[in-house]
């Protein structure tokens, strides 16, 4: 994930975009989810333009027509105009995913 540009131990990436070690590096292997690289860059305060290319570099895209990508968009752009944390904006991006029935980033569900 050179990408994320983030330059520090990957223990303290891990502990910034709240990730076990044991799951960055296996994302490092297989293909994350995009729901996962999402909540990776949500939590990290990635730009609008760095999260569209981390998604681009494992064939995703932030779509203009996905419910949940559009959600995801507008609290990227909200959250850098308000200076808030990574791991505030995942919270209230989940908060509004699941008021609408969407499926949460950084959770598993069944």
């Amino acid at each position: 994930m050179d990408v994320l540009g983030y330059q520090g131990s990957i223990r303290m990436l891990c502990e910034h975009s709240m990730v076990s070690e044991r799951m960055f590096r296996y994302y490092k292997v297989k293909v994350p989810s995009k729901q996962a690289l999402l909540a990776l860059a949500v939590s990290l305060s990635m730009t609008e333009q760095a999260v569209e290319e981390l998604l681009c570099q494992y064939g995703y895209c932030l779509s203009a027509s996905i419910v949940g990508d559009v959600v995801v968009r507008w609290h990227i752009r909200q959250g850098i105009g308000e200076k808030k944390s990574g791991k505030m904006m995942l919270f209230e991006i989940n908060v509004t995913l699941e008021r609408m029935g969407l499926p949460l980033l950084m959770t598993r569900q069944l």
